[in-house]
């Protein structure tokens, strides 16, 4: 995001800024993804800057292992203990299908994300190692589960 308009620039393109005018850039991570850095050493998501002459400006992410669901699970799928998955919208669970998430098992949702169950959800957390469903961003909404 530059100075509040998200951008999706491709790996290696370059964006007109205006000289001496003051920017922010906020590097968002695509689920699957986490920042890491920016090129100038910067570790915070957001980086206030002026430009005064050409610049390059590069944020770095690094894949954490997440599996991304896909928008329908056609047949019974388990997340499994201990992982890490995440859906970057809606999610449907079609009549005669289980979505089961096994204990210890995340789920991080975008705002834009929602979960849908016309067919049975199995959640089998404990309170030692309970199933936790949370924003993708801490801090961030996400959106309802649908429960048939």
């Amino acid at each position: 995001m530059l100075n509040g308009v998200p951008i999706l620039p491709e790996y290696g393109e370059s964006m007109p800024v205006f000289q001496g005018l003051p920017c922010y850039a906020i590097a968002e991570p695509a689920p699957g993804y986490r920042f890491l850095n920016w090129s100038n050493g910067e570790t915070t998501e957001r980086i206030d800057f002026s430009i005064s002459s050409e610049t390059s400006l590069t944020a770095t992410f690094f894949p954490t292992g997440e599996t991304l669901l896909p928008p329908i699970i056609g047949a019974d799928r388990t997340l499994a203990a201990d992982e890490n998955y995440a859906a970057n919208g809606s999610v449907a669970v079609p009549d005669g299908v289980t979505l089961t998430i096994e204990q210890g098992a995340t789920l991080r949702l975008l705002p834009e994300a929602d979960l849908r169950i016309e067919g049975a959800l199995q959640i089998l957390g404990t309170a030692e190692a309970p199933v936790r469903i949370e924003a993708f961003r801490e801090g961030s909404p996400w959106a309802p589960l649908h429960l048939r």
